[in-house]
């Protein structure tokens, strides 16, 4: 059929532009439809959590300013960081605030700053948005609302910065059956950056239930 339409287009009196019809004209035209097509679908996908964030946002609007019961040391530590006595803290939030689809709010407007060389207990009942804020800090889900600092660096627009600066241990964190205690360390260390001569020193201080060897060894 090919051949047949060339010969036809070969013999046939008259120029025949390149992009009719008859030659590549609906070949191109099909090529131009599935650009914008695909190009039109892989821009949903990308932003479709952008999306869901604007329509959170919206949802979020009535409810952001609702008055709920707050304990009084919590209000103080929230006063606190926003008169900017907590700039200088290691870890600082301020209004932090995150929203799910729904309307469902799972930190609200949370507000606190930690001092370098503190240790913090970080307690709630389930629900409570522990999780959330974790997965905030660390760049897993994006805030709705507010933001934080680790070591000096935006959660927002430092992440990679904020990253080099942590350590965290999700809570499921991924374990492989296969490999020894001392491999899982191996391993994390280096995904952390750990130098590779340094690493024996560093998984030599974690104690085992044995107190020798042997434990690092096990799967």
């Amino acid at each position: 059929m090919v051949t047949n339409d060339i010969d036809t287009i070969q013999y046939s009196e008259g120029t025949t532009s390149p992009f009719s019809g008859d030659v590549i004209g609906w070949e191109l035209l099909y090529l131009a439809l599935t650009l914008v097509l695909y190009m039109s679908l892989a821009v949903c996908l990308d932003y479709s959590k952008t999306f869901a964030k604007a329509k959170d946002d919206i949802h979020d609007h009535k409810n952001y300013g609702e008055n709920h019961e707050i304990d009084e040391d919590v209000q103080n530590e929230a006063d606190r960081v926003a008169a900017g006595d907590a700039d200088g803290d290691a870890v600082k939030l301020v209004g932090l605030r995150k929203v799910y689809p729904g309307g469902k709010v799972a930190v609200r407007n949370l507000s606190f700053g930690l001092k370098r060389g503190e240790c913090f207990g970080f307690l709630g009942i389930n629900g409570a948005g522990k999780t959330t804020t974790m997965k905030m800090l660390t760049g897993d889900v994006q805030p709705s609302h507010g933001t934080a600092t680790l070591g000096g660096f935006d959660i927002l627009s430092q992440q990679i910065e904020v990253r080099r600066q942590i350590g965290y241990c999700p809570q499921f964190d991924a374990l492989f059956d296969l490999l020894s205690v001392r491999e899982h360390l191996e391993l994390f260390g280096a995904i952390k950056g750990i130098p590779q001569a340094s690493l024996p020193v560093d998984y030599w201080c974690v104690p085992t239930s044995t107190d020798d060897s042997d434990g690092l060894t096990r799967t």
